[in-house]
């Protein structure tokens, strides 16, 4: 299983009332690692953490590959047994 670095664009939702040419929009730019355990030619999910002896998997984030600005897989330490 891969582990990544990925860098994407976020959607952002603001709360409450603003003004009117109030400045505050700005893209929000993410990064992530985690666990590759699926992708498709439209989303990447990541896992922030899996259970080697069985595959399980908790905290996945689900990225629209269109909002990936950047990947690159990372190197995995073995556990010795």
């Amino acid at each position: 299983m891969n582990i990544e670095y990925v860098e994407w664009v976020d959607a952002a939702g603001c709360e409450g009332w603003h003004a009117p040419g109030q400045k505050e929009y700005k893209i929000c730019r993410v990064a992530s690692v985690g666990f590759v355990v699926h992708e498709d030619d439209e989303l990447l999910v990541l896992a922030q953490t899996f259970s080697a002896e069985d595959g399980m998997h908790n905290n996945r984030s689900k990225i629209p590959k269109v909002c990936i600005t950047k990947r690159q897989k990372l190197p995995q330490s073995r556990r010795k047994k």
